[in-house]
């Protein structure tokens, strides 16, 4: 397995790189800011794993597979497509900065998310953390940064598993013992997830097979 952390440095070649649908979501970004954060982050992407694989950037392929929860495949895991059984790759981005993982054999889940506050924060965790979770989370020094562990963590077991971020998350418990790696069994496996600290400013989760 292999992890980067990317920023967006938008350059003139930056859309040359890009597929058509990576095209087409950019041009629906509202804000030009938006579209040129995505387009940088795209082009990093590409550029890191056509480096590591040898391979043009704008050559490779990707697609997703069916969602194995709802069969939707808007949804489903993100896959090479070309070169064919190239690996998994799992993305995720939060404003300017991206991370980007990739496993030969096994899948995987990323998250990143920048550390903040934000407004409804304590709304929201009773949505999406148990009951355990939430009173790890009340009496943490730090509260939106233990929020911000579980939901990367969350996000992660989603993305490695194929399902994305839905319903059920309550029932997804990624607490552990609350300071190292925890293990989860969600959707028929047994999934790692961990957060290392790849920067100051962001905090992150990577899930694998256990």
């Amino acid at each position: 397995m292999t992890v980067w952390m990317l920023s967006a440095h938008s350059d003139t070649a930056a859309v040359e790189v890009l597929d058509p649908s990576e095209l087409a979501h950019a041009a629906s970004l509202r804000r030009p800011r938006d579209q040129q954060t995505y387009i940088g982050l795209r082009a990093a992407m590409r550029r890191t794993l056509g480096a590591h694989l040898g391979l043009p950037p704008e050559a490779l392929q990707f697609n997703r597979e069916p969602c194995p929860r709802c069969g939707v495949d808007r949804h489903g895991p993100v896959r090479l497509s070309w070169p064919v059984g190239a690996g998994h790759v799992s993305w995720s981005r939060s404003g300017p900065v991206g991370l980007l993982g990739f496993d030969a054999s096994a899948p995987l889940g990323v998250d990143i998310e920048k550390r903040s506050w934000f407004p409804d924060l304590m709304r929201t965790a009773r949505f999406v953390l148990n009951d355990r979770e939430y009173e790890f989370l009340v009496a943490a020094p730090v509260v939106a940064d233990a929020f911000l562990l579980l939901w990367t963590r969350k996000e992660a077991v989603t993305k490695a598993a194929g399902t994305g971020i839905g319903i059920g998350l309550r029932s997804l418990d990624v607490l552990g013992d609350g300071v190292g790696p925890a293990s989860v069994h969600y959707h028929g496996g047994q999934w790692r997830v961990s957060n290392p600290r790849l920067a100051p400013t962001v905090v992150t989760a990577i899930a694998r097979p256990a």
